[in-house]
């Protein structure tokens, strides 16, 4: 399974370099770069090179906000590159924390909470993003040990998927799996 990921993202550095050499607009390049990043940043997650996937996705991060500044029609990108950026740094606490370090990270999950809140708020009217985001933030705020907040956070938020999607639905059904945990983690750790 790691070689096909290590050979994934040696393609995509392949196809990288060979965008390059063709003549594009800037904005296409541009674009397209991002995308060919957000992509290489959810492989190094799948690796498991946390750190290098938390300054690879950073980077990318950085650009697309001086890009839109530019070209605003690349906000649409804007969702997907901060829940890259946001798990590489959820992943990497969490691989800190499993190693008994002294002192997990915890800066990480401060950034990765404050990334989703603010996308959670732009992104409000998107549902599938909308619900992206809760659960990573939900995660996070467990993570922290912030139950009863996460309890809160989420308990409308599964209300709303059960009224639009249905009781039977996947995304009902994973909802309410992470609604039990939480549950289950006020109940156990507050």
């Amino acid at each position: 399974n790691d070689l096909i990921l290590y050979c994934r993202l040696r393609i995509l550095y392949l196809m990288k370099h060979v965008r390059k050499q063709i003549q594009l607009n800037e904005d296409e390049l541009i674009q397209h770069e991002i995308m060919e990043d957000l992509d290489i940043g959810k492989l190094i997650i799948a690796i498991k090179k946390y750190q290098a996937a938390i300054d690879f996705n950073r980077r990318n991060y950085e650009k697309l906000i001086l890009s839109i500044s530019q070209y605003p029609h690349f906000k649409f990108l804007r969702p997907s590159i901060v829940r890259s950026y946001a798990t590489s740094l959820v992943e990497c606490f969490k691989e800190s924390y499993r190693s008994n370090m002294h002192e997990p990270l915890y800066v990480h999950l401060d950034e990765a909470e404050r990334l989703i809140r603010e996308e959670s708020r732009e992104n409000r009217d998107h549902l599938h993003t909308y619900r992206s985001n809760i659960g990573l933030l939900c995660n996070v705020l467990i993570a922290q040990g912030k139950y009863e907040e996460a309890k809160q956070i989420h308990s409308p938020h599964l209300e709303e998927t059960q009224r639009i999607f249905g009781p039977l639905s996947p995304a009902t059904k994973e909802t309410l799996r992470l609604q039990e945990y939480i549950c289950f983690c006020v109940d156990e750790y507050s």
